[in-house]
């Protein structure tokens, strides 16, 4: 017979397990606040960000009709947006913003805690399923890099609305308000990453398996967050286009998304050389016939899944939240790396929920090692150099390694050291735009300005519209340096030809005609 007083019981059982959840992944992930920022990603969401630097209701209002830096994340901006304003420092504090991330993640693991709690009947099987999710250290990337704010935020919301959507489709007769409050958060989460579209299919399969209601009522139930998610599928595609990005033949993508689930499988297995650039593109996915690794983990997966049980729905739920970003369709880090540790937050939910089906003692002494692995990768993102040393390290011809390595020797102006590792990183990358804008400041920086010049025409060339007047400006001042003031004037005339009220261009040419040399 069932005690009264069972239900307080199992609640205060709860927010003990709970509690100590949130302790240990404090304990763990404490060390980001101490963290810099990094000069990857960092300047030019945020530090160089005058839209979020200088808050406005004007920038606030340019922050949500238009993207920024080619991210339309307009919920993310407006965050750190918030945080510059109620700020004491004129400039961002790396501790503040660390600190928001951290508050992020631990938003999140209470909420994924409560998510497991509704699917699972232990609070024990539901502590160690949120603790999978809080401790693995492929999510040391999104909680350690402040420009994953947008990643944390997007998630964190995501699965409030994941959770007050269960609420609504588990009572009888079904909350309205509920369904109100899941629907606004599911808005939210798109408006913080247009990845959040997948959050409909999330919702779906833990509906289905753990309410168990018909797919016609499910149906009936997410069809209006079906049709919002398609409508931020297309903005996403027409604010973030990923030109130059070779994703591969239509016919290939599957190949390539079967090598991405294989490739996060093994890493969450054994989480070790984590590294910000696999360098694991289309391109040398299938060169090096890697796909049929993941083709046949695939055809093993599917053979067992009857078998599984909710090993089976926490591999789907990981494999459905990894869909924008498996390869099907192609998105701009694809130059890169098909795979990243952070497109692994969200799917991460399953990854708990099938943890949560396992023995308790094995899960346990897992969490032990997971908790040590964290704090070891932890401390590679301490700093832009270290992160570089490490990514270098595991792959001396990481493009993103040597990127990051040369954004930190431009930053002491060690120009030649800087041109060198821009060229090591357009090994693998000789199409890519950016790089070769960036050496060109390098060797315009060290005094060769003939040689930059013509990475600044390469750097046009390659560049995306929106992105080539400023090394359009940069040529005209090469120009200028070179001895050549007749074709810097034409530089930035041409600037000014395509917009007019091109502060720079006006600037220089300004000083052109007086003679004064540009910086």
């Amino acid at each position: 017979m069932t005690s009264p007083t069972d239900p307080q019981a199992r609640r205060r059982s709860n927010a003990v397990w709970c509690a100590l959840l949130i302790l240990i992944t404090a304990a763990v992930y404490a060390p980001v606040i101490h963290f810099q920022f990094l000069r990857w990603d960092d300047p030019d969401l945020l530090l160089q960000n005058k839209l979020v630097l200088l808050p406005s209701v004007g920038h606030l209002k340019t922050l949500w009709t238009a993207p920024y830096a080619g991210l339309y994340s307009p919920l993310s901006y407006t965050f750190w947006w918030l945080i510059q304003r109620f700020s004491l420092t004129a400039m961002p504090s790396p501790a503040i913003f660390h600190a928001a991330n951290l508050f992020l993640h631990l938003a999140a693991t209470v909420v994924v805690y409560s998510i497991l709690k509704k699917c699972v009947n232990s609070p024990s099987a539901t502590f160690a399923g949120a603790a999978v999710f809080a401790l693995h250290p492929l999510q040391v990337e999104s909680v350690a890099w402040v420009s994953q704010t947008n990643n944390l935020l997007a998630a964190s919301l995501s699965f409030v609305a994941i959770r007050l959507y269960l609420e609504y489709a588990g009572a009888a007769p079904p909350r309205r308000a509920f369904y109100f409050a899941a629907s606004a958060a599911f808005l939210l989460a798109m408006f913080a990453k247009p990845t959040a579209v997948i959050v409909p299919a999330l919702a779906a399969i833990l509906d289905y398996h753990f309410l168990r209601r018909s797919p016609r009522q499910i149906t009936r139930s997410l069809f209006p967050w079906l049709c919002a998610a398609i409508v931020f599928a297309f903005l996403a595609h027409h604010f973030q286009p990923a030109p130059g990005v070779h994703a591969g033949a239509l016919l290939e993508r599957p190949a390539i998304a079967a090598d991405s689930v294989a490739f996060y499988l093994s890493k969450i297995f054994w989480p070790a050389r984590l590294t910000i650039d696999y360098a694991r593109t289309p391109a040398t996915v299938l060169s090096g016939h890697r796909w049929i690794v993941g083709v046949i983990a695939a055809i093993v997966l599917l053979s067992l899944g009857k078998t599984l049980g909710r090993l089976r729905i926490g591999l789907l739920i990981m494999v459905a939240a990894l869909l924008p970003v498996l390869g099907f369709l192609p998105f701009d880090f694809q130059r890169y790396s098909t795979v990243a540790d952070r497109f692994m937050y969200l799917p991460m939910l399953g990854v708990a929920l099938a943890a949560a089906a396992c023995p308790r003692p094995f899960v346990f002494l897992i969490l032990i090692l997971l908790a040590w692995q964290a704090e070891f990768q932890l401390g590679f993102w301490r700093d832009t150099r270290t992160l570089a040393d490490r990514t270098l390290a595991l792959d001396p011809l990481s493009t993103v390694g040597n990127k990051i390595l040369a954004a930190d020797l431009a930053h002491d102006q060690q120009w030649p050291r800087a041109a060198a590792a821009y060229r090591k990183a357009l090994i693998h990358n000789p199409e890519d735009g950016d790089l070769h804008f960036n050496l060109a400041n390098a060797l315009r920086g060290q005094g060769d300005y003939e040689s930059a010049i013509d990475e600044y025409l390469t750097s046009i060339r390659l560049l995306n519209p929106d992105l080539r007047l400023g090394a359009m400006n940069n040529l005209g001042i090469a120009y200028f340096q070179a001895g050549e003031p007749d074709m810097a004037q034409a530089e930035f005339l041409a600037v000014l030809q395509i917009d007019p009220h091109n502060a720079d261009a006006r600037k220089n040419l300004a000083q052109v005609v007086r003679g004064v040399p540009s910086q």
